[in-house]
């Protein structure tokens, strides 16, 4: 491992250390992290990728490479068949840069973890990511947080998913993903049994920390405690996860206190629980400054399903 992360190594520096990997036989992974080789700097280490073949993990995040350097990795990777990781996380990357990168990504054959996180990557770029991920069978984590990904963008990466069967980790926090979004990922992500962490929390609707969560307990089998207190999720929100708790044989603790749950996610909950027999703890507590949602009605509903199910207790303040 060669670590030279936070220098001041520039475009020469990046050229020098190019010329040293093309003869390299030992070398398996190189740190750049928070260093200036921008993007010609980033020619001269992608040249050098062309040719080396020990190489396996590649960090040069934090380095203004921009899209011309997006370009010129993407030509270094067309060739590479040794990469296996690969750190492109703030380097002001936009939606042009994308296109170079998904056509890299799209017959690439080694790559298992690419991280994008904090560029400046938009709808159109997800839609190059997305062409790029159609035909690729080896990614499986991806991180896109803190761009600017939208309802558009994250269909289109939701619909070159359905299908797809190496994908574990998707990322995609502090993007501008909607309600829409939300749901047509869901939507689209309901074929797809490997993925198992989805991560679009902080997006522009409160609604994706419960498809977040609807996905993880639809596909991870592992999960048995699931903690969405103060979420600012509502009814619909909580229809999302009644939906995958119908069935769900894993979760044995759910705590979704002070939240907006009102009647209607209450019955939700209760339909769910109708059925589910491993559920033992329900919390959906309101918040102790306000008024709970819940009234007798949606009580009563809570109260129907437990007839015959295993939950021994509530947890739940309706009388304040």
């Amino acid at each position: 491992m060669l670590n030279l992360s936070q220098n001041k190594i520039g475009e020469m520096g990046a050229q020098n250390l190019g010329e040293i990997l093309q003869n390299n036989k030992t070398l398996e992974t190189l740190e750049l992290s928070s260093n200036e080789i921008r993007h010609m700097g980033t020619k001269y280490l992608s040249d050098s990728l062309k040719i080396n073949k020990t190489v396996t993990i590649i960090n040069i995040s934090k380095n203004h490479i921009e899209d011309i350097g997006a370009q010129h990795l993407a030509n270094g990777l067309q060739n590479n068949t040794t990469i296996t990781e690969l750190d492109l996380s703030y380097n002001e990357i936009g939606d042009i840069g994308m296109g170079y990168l998904g056509d890299a990504l799209r017959n690439n054959t080694t790559i298992t973890r690419t991280n994008l996180s904090n560029n400046h990557i938009g709808n159109i770029g997800a839609q190059h990511l997305a062409n790029g991920l159609q035909n690729n069978t080896t990614i499986i984590e991806l991180g896109l947080s803190n761009n600017e990904i939208g309802d558009s963008g994250v269909e289109y990466l939701g619909d070159a998913l359905r299908n797809n069967t190496t994908m574990v980790a998707l990322y995609l926090s502090n993007n501008q993903i909607g309600y829409i979004g939300a749901q047509q990922l869901f939507n689209s992500l309901e074929t797809n049994k490997t993925i198992t962490k989805v991560i679009i929390s902080k997006n522009k609707s409160k609604y994706c920390e419960a498809v977040e969560s609807a996905i993880g307990i639809r596909n991870d089998k592992t999960i048995t405690d699931l903690y969405l207190s103060d979420n600012d999720i509502s009814d619909i929100g909580v229809q999302y996860l009644a939906d995958v708790l119908e069935n769900n044989t894993t979760i044995t603790s759910i705590d979704v206190s002070g939240n907006r749950i009102g009647d209607n996610g209450a019955k939700y909950l209760g339909d769910a629980l109708k059925n589910n027999k491993t559920l033992t703890t329900l919390m959906i507590d309101s918040d102790e400054d306000q008024i709970s949602q819940i009234t007798d009605i949606g009580l009563q509903f809570l109260v129907d399903a437990l007839q015959n199910n295993t939950v021994t207790q509530i947890f739940q303040y309706l009388f304040l």
